[in-house]
């Protein structure tokens, strides 16, 4: 059998041996040959039949006279298998060995199930023919099912399927090292098929699917494997990329295939797709599941960057979102554990120095980074929700600071905690809040909530309504980084809020050829004045600032002038040595 798979057998060359009577070893192949179990065509160059066995007359039903001279694929072959048999006829003639089951076509139309084998015959280094074997499943119990068991074409489309896909990826990517070509996988998902459907239902969305494949077969190569992987989803196997900028430029040729509209119902309908591509690396195994991951990976991309638009996944892109996963699955932990942790930041009274309060910002100590500063963490927390517990524990850290505060002041000092719209909105915060200044022993009118102008994004009428139920219970409320969001004088009138903190950028120019006399900051205080509201200078790093601030007229400042975030035993040991600058 080794012979016949491509291999000759080792044997004496030693006139004593066997095969010392002239004639006799090629007798002996020729037996081999005809008696193999398995069905054998011999094919040259061309793919046509130079000579089959037995068993291959025997299994597709045909004479010998009716199969010498005849492309192979032509015999044995159904309309429903013919991609997947050029692209395995492809890989034989670029010299590279397959094995695969599938379904083949008798003479009389029947379906087998075979086992194939498709081995390159080389002379001399030069390939001039092909041993094509198969074994006939159908008897022998080993059929695997899987590709030739499953229906191979989309029911909508037509098109091959998933199944079907992942074989003709399989066969490109096993043969892309001897081409030195490379693969990609090109994935196109209807942006507008979901709503299509639930508008006008399902036979709306099949006939749109039907008129998106058609544009998609008119883009795409020849030599390219045109594919339904999901429902809206098409796949693209681009198996003979000279340059893997081609890719993009048949992304591109998709995307102008689809800006006239397309008819459904009687009606054009506007149609995009969003565009994943994922080119395999020059040394990639033969292994499907990578390159289609990451051409899905792109495509959700391209979706989220809003349609209609082609993505090219980026390894750096998905490390760093690997990064942030890593880092919202410890995040969850992270209070439970008890790795937040709270720094505090004084805010004094102007002129006096005198400390009011302390804002209490979040950290978390990470176990192997470090102490991480906000911005390294708290977006991951409010993209997921987690800022709920994060900020929860923040308030915990800071109720039990500023009743330390109390207890060695004798006077309130308020703690300063930042809420985020999605806290703000949060229906338990109300009472989470009453629960944590209870279990600290502290007044609500030692705690004041920060919020900044961009809760009005996430409803004005809910943030007024949230934001008036703390000021019911006690708790102050402030406007951050004033002057830097969505015109902000309007919510100054709408917001339930007894302050505003001026953004830092306004005050980093008092004192500078930029601010003149700082009309704009003390045209801002004097409107909050007159509306009722105090006004806290914020990131003051210079005492001219912090005198300008003064005269201008601002109540309270906050910055490095004063202090850095600092532990609560320190905060409360400035508290008692009598403030700033004593």
């Amino acid at each position: 059998m080794d012979s016949i798979h491509g291999t000759p057998p080792a044997v004496s060359t030693s006139p004593t041996g066997f095969f010392a009577t002239p004639g006799t070893e090629l007798a002996c192949l020729e037996r081999l040959f005809e008696a193999a179990p398995d069905a054998i065509a011999l094919l040259d160059a061309d793919e046509r039949v130079i000579r089959v066995n037995a068993e291959f007359l025997r299994l597709f039903e045909y004479a010998e006279c009716e199969v010498v001279g005849r492309v192979l694929n032509d015999l044995v072959v159904g309309p429903e298998m013919r991609e997947q048999a050029e692209v395995l006829t492809a890989q034989a003639r670029e010299g590279v060995r397959f094995e695969v089951e599938s379904m083949r076509r008798t003479r009389s139309g029947r379906e087998v199930p075979v086992a194939i084998r498709g081995v390159p015959i080389e002379v001399d280094g030069v390939q001039v023919g092909v041993y094509g074997m198969y074994r006939d499943l159908s008897q022998a119990g080993g059929f695997r099912g899987g590709l030739a068991g499953a229906a191979l074409r989309d029911p909508v489309t037509g098109l091959p399927n998933r199944a079907l896909f992942l074989e003709h990826l399989t066969v490109a990517l096993q043969g892309a090292p001897r081409r030195r070509r490379r693969v990609a996988v090109l994935v196109a998902a209807a942006d507008q098929l979901q709503m299509l459907h639930d508008t006008q239902g399902a036979a709306a969305a099949d006939e749109l699917l039907r008129e998106v494949a058609g544009r998609l077969n008119v883009a795409v190569r020849r030599e390219d494997t045109l594919s339904v992987y999901g429902r809206g989803e098409f796949a693209v196997v681009l198996s003979d990329l000279p340059e893997p900028s081609d890719a993009m430029r048949l992304a591109d040729r998709i995307h102008a295939g689809l800006r006239e509209r397309v008819p459904v119902g009687g009606e054009a309908v506007f149609v995009s797709v969003s565009v994943g591509i994922s080119v395999a690396p020059e040394d990639a195994a033969p292994d499907p599941e990578p390159l289609v991951r990451d051409a899905f990976v792109a495509m959700h991309r391209a979706r989220y960057a809003g349609g209609g638009t082609s993505r090219v996944f980026d390894q750096a892109v998905e490390r760093a979102a690997l990064a942030r996963l890593r880092l919202e699955a410890e995040l969850r932990e992270a209070v439970e554990r008890g790795e937040i942790t709270t720094v505090f930041q004084p805010i004094v009274r102007v002129p006096t120095g005198e400390i009011a309060g302390f804002e209490a910002l979040a950290r978390w100590n990470h176990p192997q980074r470090g102490l991480l500063a906000p911005l390294d963490f708290i977006p991951v927390a409010e993209k997921t929700g987690l800022i709920v517990g994060v900020g929860l524990e923040v308030l915990r850290q800071a109720a039990l600071g500023a009743a330390e505060w109390l207890r060695v002041s004798g006077r309130a000092v308020a703690a300063h905690v930042n809420l985020s719209p999605v806290q703000l909105l949060d229906p338990g915060l109300v009472d989470a809040v009453m629960t944590t200044l209870a279990a600290a022993g502290v007044p609500a009118s030692c705690m004041v909530f920060e919020v900044t102008e961009s809760v009005v994004l996430h409803g004005p009428e809910a943030a007024n309504a949230a934001l008036g139920r703390l000021r019911d219970i006690g708790v102050q409320v402030q406007l951050d980084d004033f002057g830097t969001g969505y015109s902000g004088l309007t919510y100054l009138q709408q917001l339930p809020v007894g302050g505003i903190k001026l953004d830092r950028s306004f005050i980093s120019r008092l004192g500078t050829a930029a601010d003149g006399d700082g009309a704009l900051v003390r045209g801002i205080i004097s409107l909050a004045h007159g509306l009722g509201l105090h006004v806290v200078a914020e990131g003051v790093e210079t005492s001219t600032q912090s005198r300008m601030a003064g005269s201008l007229g601002a109540d309270y400042a906050q910055g490095f002038l004063f202090s850095r975030p600092i532990p609560l035993p320190e905060a409360t040991g400035l508290l008692t040595g009598g403030g700033w600058g004593s």
